[in-house]
Formats: structure tokens, sequence, C-alpha cells
């Protein structure tokens, strides 16, 4: 499997405080390294990773061990800063959800934690996507092709 980049405005973010990873992305990235290209192609390298807690309790509800997952990013990503989601942010989570019905609590935790940290949220999730689009959150919506190579 290959991976295409869907965003259109991957360069018009401006100050760019860094990415936060959604769970699906995490695992992707562990099952297949070379969906982070993205991060090389575009000159990212050295920017802030961050994987928040719901990442990990998601993963690791579904069977994986998250010291592997964070290892596996911090070997792909160099270095990878953990975070706690707030009491705040789940709360804004919860206002989120409340306005869009598309969200589900995990990931208005993760789209809460992005916004809050003035992050790019990176996902496979479509419908994460649009509700990124919806809130005006900046966002990198990978794509799996069949194609060969990374494409943007």
């Amino acid at each position: 499997m290959f991976y295409m980049r869907t965003d259109k405005m991957i360069d018009n973010f401006g100050k760019n405080n860094g990415f936060t990873l959604d769970t699906c992305f995490v695992i992707q990235a562990y099952n297949n390294p070379e969906i982070a290209s993205f991060y090389l192609q575009k000159g990212f390298y050295g920017s802030k990773i961050f994987i928040n807690e719901i990442v990990l309790n998601e993963a690791e509800h579904i069977g994986f061990d998250t010291t592997n997952l964070l290892l596996k990013m911090k070997e792909i990503f160099g270095r990878v800063i953990v975070k706690d989601v707030t009491n705040e942010e789940r709360f804004f989570g919860q206002q989120l959800e409340n306005t869009c019905s598309v969200l589900h609590p995990g990931d208005s935790s993760i789209l809460a934690f992005a916004k809050r940290t003035s992050t790019i949220l990176v996902t496979l999730d479509k419908n994460l996507g649009k509700v990124c689009e919806f809130f005006n959150t900046p966002c990198i919506l990978l794509e799996i092709t069949k194609k060969h190579g990374v494409t943007s």
C-alpha cells in the first residue's frame, strides 16, 4: 500500500507548532512507516510530534503495545512528545461533539488537543478531515492508494 496526501492547504498553514497524530495514523505508521514520508518531503523534519493519551488508549484497546508503538514512532520521527489530554480539552471536545454529530469522544479530544496546541492534525480518517475543515483546524489527510510512491 502507498499513501497519497489529500490536503490542499499544506503550504498555507503559516506557523507550525508541530503535528498531532491520530490513532489511525499511528497504527498505519507502525505497520507501514513509509506513510510518514510527508514529514520529510515538505521539510517538516525536526518539527514537534505529539501523541496524546487518547491515541495510546485507543491503540491499546485494540491490542497494540503502547511501548512498541512509541518506540516505532520515535524511530520514524526522531522525537515524540507524549501528552495527557486535559479536562479542559475533554470539555472542549464535548462542545465540538455537540456542534458536529460526526465526532466521537476519542476524535473530539484529539481534535481539541490539536486546536489548543496549534498543531496540524495528521489522520487517515476522511470524516475527521472534514470535521477539521469545518472547525478551521489545519489537517493533513492521508489516503491509502495502490499507486507506487507517495504523491502530494
